[in-house]
């Protein structure tokens, strides 16, 4: 009879088997920790000469030096883990329960609200992640993208944009040896289709050498020809003309719709009976403002902030009436692009090594994120309170039953030796 077996076993490695009362040992004594470090409000790390007050951490960095010990809390730290990224202080819930303590679970439900903020600011203890909270509540609105710069000055300061980020896949080699390349007060035009000849944009290229004015082209690809005339025109300072030459495929297909509800401007095409050559001719409207880098551009609208709200309904009604998949998960990642208004908040070095301070941020901004969520307040024992997405808390107490139960069902344990 053939043995068989699952998994590579190690050659040449002895191995220890461990009994199931040694399991039901770590978890009293890991319940017993669990509540002794939760009744207590600060742990001081001498090492990095740091005050901790999350119970839950204080918790998952007490050492043993038991393997066996190791290797079963590893178990738990894994799933506190991945449940922190869905969510902060999901992983905190998930422990806490897990080791029979509980929560305060408030009866009421909350949704964002400029009503009820008074509420969730209670729930925030550093004084400088309030500040870019209130910053982000006074100066912004929920279309706006949070990114968080380091910076090694002592301040916090923040950089506001509503500037709109198309992040594609273009011809960048326009920009020669640069890296990013920033063009104001530019005529353009937005070409369904590709520029095949010299002729088709003579007249461009006469009235960008006279005038100097830049000017940038939106279309989809040139030929060889005219790509060759651009370079070398620009390259002798004659003009400045920046062809943004896009890639054709589902991610770009409506990106010229975009485009023009960005910049107010109509798409020359085909489909209208317009030539290339005759569209050109005409006044061509100015753009404000465009940087672009490899990755793609960013453009300053040249409407008003109800005409691109407009765009993003249009949108939002097309994913609402969407039953592909697919075809939604592209206009989802449209309607993002045209709320990627932006505010920079750059940070001091100092704080950034905080992990409070850290978490704390974090727990914030997701909760700005998903205000469309109905939430539960949950206070712990030690009196700090916080959100939570409400949907999560059903799951979340079925995983902690499964878990128990994988405890519960371990007979032995069996560890290779080092």
């Amino acid at each position: 009879m053939q043995q068989t077996t699952c998994g590579e076993i190690p050659k040449k490695k002895k191995t220890a088997v461990f009994d199931r009362s040694l399991v039901e040992k770590f978890l009293e004594s890991n319940k017993n920790n669990f509540k002794s470090v939760e009744n207590c409000r600060n742990f001081l790390y001498s090492k990095d000469t740091v005050l901790i007050k999350d119970p839950v951490a204080n918790y998952l960095n007490l050492s043993t030096d038991s393997r066996l010990d190791k290797e079963l809390k590893n178990i738990l730290s894994n799933e506190y883990l991945k449940l922190e990224k869905l969510y902060p202080n999901l992983g905190s819930f998930f422990l806490t329960y897990f080791f029979d303590s509980e929560f305060n679970l408030s009866k009421e439900d909350y949704l964002l609200h400029k009503d009820n903020l008074e509420d969730f600011f209670k729930t925030i203890r550093d004084s400088h992640v309030k500040k870019i909270l209130n910053f982000l509540v006074e100066n912004s609105s929920l279309e706006y993208n949070v990114e968080i710069k380091s910076t090694p000055t002592n301040q916090i300061t923040f950089s506001k944009s509503k500037n709109i980020n198309f992040r594609v896949d273009y011809d960048s080699s326009y920009l020669g040896m640069k890296n990013a390349h920033e063009i104001k007060n530019f005529k353009y035009i937005i070409i369904d289709g590709q520029i095949e000849s010299i002729g088709e944009i003579y007249h461009l290229l006469y009235k960008a050498a006279e005038t100097k004015i830049p000017y940038v082209v939106f279309c989809f690809g040139l030929s060889s020809e005219v790509r060759d005339v651009i370079l070398q025109n620009n390259s002798k300072g004659i003009t400045e003309i920046f062809p943004v030459s896009l890639k054709f495929d589902e991610n770009t297909i409506n990106i010229l719709s975009d485009l023009s509800a960005v910049l107010g401007s109509d798409v020359v095409t085909a489909q209208k009976g317009q030539t290339i050559s005759q569209e050109i001719k005409k006044d061509l409207k100015t753009g404000k403002y465009i940087r672009f880098d490899r990755k793609g551009f960013i453009i300053h609208p040249s409407v008003s902030e109800e005409r691109i709200n407009k765009h993003r309904k249009f949108i939002e009604k097309r994913i609402e009436n969407s039953s592909n998949e697919k075809n939604k998960e592209l206009l989802v990642y449209r309607k993002k692009r045209m709320s990627s208004k932006s505010v920079k908040i750059f940070i001091p070095d100092i704080l950034l090594k905080d992990p409070s301070f850290i978490s704390e941020l974090d727990y914030g901004l997701r909760y700005f994120s998903n205000a469309s969520r109905i939430m539960k307040k949950l206070t712990n024992k030690q009196g700090d309170s916080y959100f939570m997405p409400k949907d999560y808390i059903p799951p979340i107490l079925a995983k902690i039953k499964s878990m128990k139960k994988i405890y519960k069902n371990i007979d032995k344990v069996l560890l290779w030796e080092d």
